[in-house]
């Protein structure tokens, strides 16, 4: 199996506060102004949180703090909800760490997949 695929086979997985990982299916989406994910209870619309994201293609989990702007029902079987979040804190850096964790995962926002393709700057 190549690195590649081995990537693509890993999960998504994401901490809400500190609790336990949730797998995040393919409708995930990541980007350096926020992210779209699920969890098994609402959370409310303007409130603050911290999030932490282990993605197939970073090499370690990212912590990340932002507002909760929706939550909605995603109406599946599994009674998870659809939540979107502004980061707030990130910076310069870590956004792009962001852009090119999301453009190697295929987790980018619709907004973000109209960009160019990210590069970091190296060192």
């Amino acid at each position: 199996m190549t690195e590649e695929q081995n990537q693509a086979s890993r999960p998504i997985l994401l901490s809400v506060g500190g609790n336990d990982c949730i797998p995040q299916p393919a409708t995930f989406r990541l980007c350096p102004l926020g992210a779209q994910f699920y969890t098994d209870r609402p959370l409310r619309e303007f409130d603050l949180m911290t999030m932490t994201i282990q993605t197939p293609g970073s090499a370690e989990p990212v912590e990340h703090t932002g507002a909760i702007i929706r939550c909605e029902d995603s109406g599946t079987r599994e009674g998870r909800y659809r939540i979107w979040i502004k980061f707030l804190d990130n910076p310069l850096q870590t956004c792009d760490q962001i852009a090119c964790d999301a453009h190697d995962d295929h987790t980018r926002c619709c907004f973000c997949e109209q960009e160019p393709s990210p590069e970091l700057p190296p060192g």
